[in-house]
């Protein structure tokens, strides 16, 4: 699996890329700090890790409070797997129904392993 793009809908947080080869995440200062920490690395990664299917009550995602990140916005990964283009979106407030997306058709999962097309 190579995962390609990590984003929001509607857009959130800025999308990051990921490219060919190893990728590393590192913070920027800006002028309000010249710390490296609360930039969002951590919070990258549990976007990435809830977006593929982490438990919800085991995300810190599921934490942030709604003014931040409405719970109705789709958190976002592209993949490749096995030379197929895939999409996961999955929301806080629908984490049990995430949507699937491949050769633009959309699969819609439960919790019960039961699946829908739409």
């Amino acid at each position: 699996m190579r995962i390609k793009r990590l984003y929001t809908e509607p857009h959130t947080i800025d999308p990051i890329e990921f490219h060919e080869g190893v990728n590393i995440i590192v913070g920027e200062r800006d002028e309000t700090s010249v710390k490296n920490n609360g930039v969002g690395k951590s919070m990258c990664i549990e976007f990435l890790n809830f977006a593929l299917l982490k438990k919800k009550s085991e995300s810190r995602v599921s934490k942030i409070p709604p003014q931040s990140l409405k719970p109705d916005t789709f958190i976002c990964v592209d993949f490749k797997l096995h030379g197929i283009d895939y999409t996961i979106k999955r929301s806080v407030v629908d984490a049990e129904h995430p949507r699937v997306i491949s050769d633009g058709k959309a699969i819609d999962f439960s919790k019960s392993l039961n699946q829908k097309a739409v």
